[in-house]
């Protein structure tokens, strides 16, 4: 059983992110066109893999880099395949930016399919009635202009390097009730509604 503490925070990253989704994006000039990079990190058991990626019309390749204004986050689109084996009723991908105010912490633009959750009542997350099957694709976008977080940070002092970026797929909610979390794999607990466990048998 994971503790109350652990389980808030993986019913945080699953489904009440939203709220960090507000905010998204910085640097209070404007755009400019320059040389970007998008990296990523791989998880070893992954629920989608990377199909493609554009930036407008341009195709881009991770590691690479490629010509674009400094909000090209604005008009990225990920295109995934689900090789979980499972039918996804939720997945959220993220865009992780250094900031230059603070070394050790990171700007982030979240990536949300269908849509971002938004929770009931209760605080629980409401999903859609859509479902990616497994060998099927989405694609992804982010739902928060860069300008807005430019801003955002700007009057908090800080600022980050939007023309480098990290890609991570952090979070995946499958039909059969069970969830996949930065790497590890969780079921809802039937005696605690809300609470999730860890369970050695998903892996």
């Amino acid at each position: 059983m994971l503790t109350s503490r652990t389980a808030r925070n993986v019913r945080f990253l699953v489904f009440l992110v939203t709220s960090l989704s507000v905010f998204g994006t910085l640097f209070l000039t404007s755009a400019q066109t320059g040389e970007n990079r998008l990296e990523k990190y791989d998880w070893p058991n992954e629920p989608v893999r990377v199909i493609s990626l554009y930036v407008g019309t341009q195709r881009i390749k991770l590691g690479k880099p490629f010509l674009s204004t400094d909000d090209w986050a604005d008009h990225l689109r990920v295109t995934v395949q689900n090789t979980s084996g499972k039918a996804i009723k939720y997945l959220r991908l993220q865009l992780r930016f250094r900031r230059t105010d603070d070394a050790s912490a990171r700007y982030l633009l979240f990536l949300d399919w269908p849509e971002e959750l938004q929770p009931d009542q209760q605080g629980r997350p409401v999903y859609s009635d859509k479902f990616l099957r497994r060998g099927e694709q989405a694609t992804l976008s982010t739902h928060i202009r860069v300008a807005y977080g430019k801003e955002t940070l700007a009057r908090r002092g800080r600022a980050a390097q939007f023309n480098h970026a990290r890609l991570d797929i952090i979070a995946a909610a499958f039909e059969d009730g069970t969830h996949w979390v930065g790497g590890d794999l969780f079921r809802e607990d039937s005696l605690n509604p809300g609470e999730m466990q860890s369970d050695s048998s998903l892996r």
